[in-house]
């Protein structure tokens, strides 16, 4: 990432983990719901 001033900056490691997180997290609800939805049809 560059910031305004044009100096590289660096991503703390915790906003990374925390980016993955909510992916996943994201992921996992909508993965979840379609299961539920393809089972509700049988």
């Amino acid at each position: 990432m560059v910031s305004v001033d044009g100096a590289p900056e660096q991503d703390s490691v915790w906003m990374l983990l925390a980016n993955v997180g909510v992916w996943t997290a994201i992921f996992a609800a909508i993965t979840l719901f379609a299961a539920r939805k393809a089972t509700a049809r049988k």
